[in-house]
């Protein structure tokens, strides 16, 4: 029978199911204290994308840049320096003190082993990117994969000159898209696939010459989802390309008939059995997740692709059995591990490549029975395993993820903060720390940009610029300028930071509300609270509106 449980952090209720429950026995971890919200803002509260500071690499004296603060008192290497052969990893092993918690002797250990400045791999003129891997010539790129010339990103894959974009797939010459797959030039707009030369849609796909429409198939030539001749629809064209002004109150108009005359699917997702959260495709028996890609078998996870049978992840793909882990690819049976990849029968691992049979360790590479960075052989590791386990049981740490007090990030600069965020006063009182803004004045206003991008000076990249919104120091890069001039996409008003805040807000949370189908009031699960003004429909009626 289902048992309902309170959450330690929050008080809220939570149910756990016998599958729920035997997904922990199996795993041999007990059922988690927190609710899944705070599983996932523990998670990712280690997970800063997008701050970036410089410093110099303890090992060289080179300046680097990296995406840890600067009162992190880690060591932290260049990461080719990282990953050579120049330091040995084992060298920091220690024996296990059974008279103290296990967090207290990984956190002392995690304090000095010598961490990469960012999170990239088989990277190219990619110095400013984290958690990027397979890029090249790209800027300001984070959480994104097999990318090129792309400026200003998030989750982007396998997209060539795209700026300001989230969650695009297969894109190029995009501007200001998201969640958009196989798109071209196409700018402004959201949850719209195969598109081209289009400006400001909503749900739209295989739609060509198409402004400021939604919920349109195979259409050409469309303003307002009214048909228009060729002419028409230039004319409208020029005045976006030339125009910050006409643009923004077009952006306006539009944002309006999305929250009025917009059909919303009450979940995105294709060719799926038994799933529940949202942007699921190919998939089953998901339960409240996000971001999901053929996989079956997952439970309270976002970003998950080609995975089974996990419980409490993110960002894990291409393998199967997990358990509350953030960041780890191609691995089998792992269990509260971050950063890392071909994990198999793994528990407590960061940063670790090429392991089988681990705990507790630090950025190992091809190794197998090691504990706290200590070598052991086959037979002894399984019994000071079972140990460690039992011990972590009584000081009940087993099964709960890595502690706040372990965590050098600002809770504001983490992806906690961008999907499930908190208050100053509640990241401090839950043991977060907190970053203050810098109070910074710029010598040029963005309002003075000229309105026609076109006419901008190429000296404007030498301006320092203050966000409209936050008054915070922004600069445009020469890529940006010939970018946005080319495609007459106007100047940014606003800091790249602010930027990426409000395409944050343009996808609703991760998580469900109870809600009616707005045509045949049926009961659905869904992203959109009852209280915002969208029409939402069910999955049938969608279908029969839009098709």
């Amino acid at each position: 029978m289902p048992e309902t449980r309170a959450c330690r952090i929050s008080g809220t209720s939570f149910t756990a199911t016998d599958h729920d429950n035997e997904f922990y026995a199996r795993m041999g971890v007990p059922p988690p204290t927190l609710c899944p919200e705070e599983m996932a803002r523990s998670r990712l509260s280690f997970r800063n994308e997008t701050d970036l500071y410089k410093r110099s690499c303890a090992k060289t004296g080179k300046e680097i840049i990296t995406y840890y603060p600067p009162h992190a008192s880690y060591p932290i290497y260049d990461k080719d320096i990282w990953w050579s052969d120049g330091w040995d990893p084992l060298s920091y092993g220690r024996d296990i003190d059974w008279n103290r918690p296990f967090f207290d002797q990984f956190i002392e250990m995690e304090r000095i082993v010598p961490k990469s400045n960012i999170y990239t791999l088989d990277s190219e003129n990619c110095d400013y990117t984290n958690y990027a891997t397979h890029n090249k010539n790209c800027y300001l790129v984070f959480g994104s994969w097999f990318n090129e010339n792309c400026l200003y990103g998030q989750s982007m894959y396998h997209s060539v000159s795209c700026v300001d974009c989230h969650y695009t797939v297969k894109c190029q010459q995009c501007y200001e898209c998201v969640d958009c797959l196989e798109c071209y030039e196409t700018a402004f707009s959201q949850n719209c696939q195969s598109c081209t030369s289009s400006w400001f849609l909503f749900d739209c796909r295989n739609c060509e010459n198409c402004i400021g429409c939604w919920n349109l198939r195979r259409k050409k030539y469309r303003v307002w989802n009214k048909e228009v001749s060729k002419e028409e629809y230039e004319s409208i064209l020029r005045k976006l390309r030339t125009s910050f002004a006409f643009t923004e109150l077009f952006r306006q108009k539009f944002l309006e008939h999305v929250k009025r005359d917009v059909i919303h699917r009450a979940m995105i997702g294709e060719n799926n059995d038994n799933v529940s959260g949202n942007f699921i495709y190919n998939s089953r028996n998901v339960v409240e997740s996000y971001n999901v890609q053929e996989a079956q078998d997952i439970y309270y996870s976002d970003r998950t692709l080609k995975q089974k049978d996990q419980y409490f992840c993110t960002g894990v793909h291409y393998g199967e059995i997990a358990f509350n882990c953030l960041s780890v690819d191609f691995s089998h049976t792992i269990i509260c591990c971050m950063n890392g990849e071909h994990h198999a029968n793994t528990a407590y691992c960061l940063d670790c490549y090429g392991v089988d049979d681990c705990f507790g360790c630090i950025a190992l590479r091809k190794k197998k029975h090691c504990i706290l960075n200590k070598q052991y052989q086959k037979e002894e590791y399984e019994k000071v395993k079972a140990k460690l386990i039992e011990h972590m049981r009584k000081t009940r740490e087993w099964g709960e993820y890595f502690p706040p007090a372990m965590n050098q990030f600002f809770f504001n600069e983490t992806l906690a903060q961008d999907y499930f965020p908190l208050t100053k006063g509640e990241a401090i009182k839950r043991g977060y720390r907190w970053k203050e803004e810098d109070q910074k004045t710029s010598v040029t206003s963005a309002t003075k940009l000229p309105d026609d991008v076109h006419q901008a000076p190429e000296d404007i990249i030498d301006a320092l610029l203050t966000c409209a919104e936050t008054k915070r120091p922004h600069r445009i890069t020469p890529q940006e300028l010939t970018f946005d001039k080319q495609f007459g996409y106007p100047l940014p008003r606003l800091a790249w930071q602010t930027r990426y805040a409000n395409r944050l807000q343009q996808r609703t949370p991760r998580k469900l509300f109870d809600r009616t189908c707005a045509k045949c009031s049926k009961k659905i699960r869904t992203t959109y609270s009852p209280d915002r003004p969208e029409i939402v429909y069910c999955e049938e009626c969608y279908l029969k509106e839009v098709y």
